[in-house]
C-alpha cells in the first residue's frame, strides 16, 4: 500500500472540513441579526426643584444607615432644558435649589435612567481662585502681579503652543 492511499482520506476530509467551516463563517455573516445600539449617556447641570421624600434605610450587609431622597429637578441644559424629571437619589443629600450634574442613560431599548452625580462646584472654586489672587497681590504686592501675569502666560503657551504641538508630532525640545 503507497502513501499516497494512505494520507488521501485524510486530505480529503480535511479539505471537506475546511469547506464547512468556511460555509458556515460565511452563512454566519450573512444572517439577519438584531443591531446592537450603544446606551446613550449624558451628563447636565440640573436644579432640585422639590423634595418630596427622605427617608433613612440600611445599606445592604452593613450596619450604616444612608438618606433615600425622592426630588424633582429641572434640568438646565441639554436637550432636555427646562424639563421636570423625578429621581430617587441615594448619592449626596440636597436641598431645594441645589444645583449638581444629573447623569442620564437611555437604552437601546428605550429606557431612561436618571442619577445624582456630582455637586456643581463653579462657584466655590471661582470664590478660591480670586482668594488666591487676593492674598498673593496683599503679600507680594507688585512682585506678585508680576509673578501673577508670568504663572498666566506660562499656562497659556503650554496649553496653546507646547501640547498642541507635541501632539502633531513635533519633538517637544
Amino acid at each position: 500500500m503507497s502513501l499516497g492511499r494512505v494520507i488521501m482520506p485524510f486530505m480529503i476530509k480535511g479539505y471537506f472540513l475546511g469547506i464547512m467551516l468556511l460555509a458556515a463563517v460565511l452563512a454566519a455573516s450573512h444572517l439577519h441579526a438584531a443591531e446592537l445600539l450603544p446606551d446613550i449617556q449624558e451628563i447636565w447641570k440640573a436644579r432640585v426643584e422639590a423634595i418630596h421624600s427622605t427617608q433613612r434605610q440600611p445599606i445592604p450587609g452593613t450596619d450604616t444607615m444612608q438618606d433615600i431622597q425622592s426630588i424633582e429637578v429641572r434640568i438646565l441644559e441639554g436637550r432636555k432644558e427646562g424639563q421636570l424629571v423625578a429621581v430617587d437619589n441615594d448619592y449626596l443629600k440636597l436641598g431645594v435649589g441645589d444645583v449638581f450634574y444629573l447623569n442620564y442613560t437611555r437604552q437601546s431599548d428605550g429606557i431612561e435612567y436618571y442619577a445624582v452625580g456630582e455637586p456643581y462646584r463653579l462657584p466655590w472654586l471661582l470664590g478660591l481662585l480670586a482668594l488666591f489672587v487676593a492674598v498673593v497681590v496683599f503679600f507680594g504686592g507688585i512682585q506678585g502681579i508680576r509673578g501673577l501675569i508670568s504663572l498666566i502666560g506660562s499656562l497659556l503657551l503650554i496649553m496653546y503652543v507646547l501640547l498642541p504641538q507635541i501632539l502633531a508630532g513635533v519633538s517637544p525640545i
